[in-house]
């Protein structure tokens, strides 16, 4: 996925954060539904740093599985 994301954008990415979802589609649509007024373009949001904190924040208090695999 990093790699699809980063093939779009000139500058390179920076992982700031990574989390093992047991449903990352569902999650993930409902991110873009959250943030779509701050869409720029496809993967590309123009977010405040308390927006990405707090999603990072929703990421790993929701639905995140354990080293092990298991939720």
């Amino acid at each position: 996925r990093i790699q699809d994301i980063d093939s779009n954008c000139p500058h390179g990415i920076m992982v700031l954060s990574l989390h093992q979802l047991k449903e990352p589609y569902q999650i993930e649509k409902k991110l873009h539904s959250e943030y779509s007024q701050y869409r720029l373009k496809k993967e590309w949001y123009k977010l405040s740093i308390n927006q990405a904190k707090d999603i990072m924040v929703y990421l790993h208090n929701t639905n995140v599985m354990q080293d092990n695999g298991e939720l």
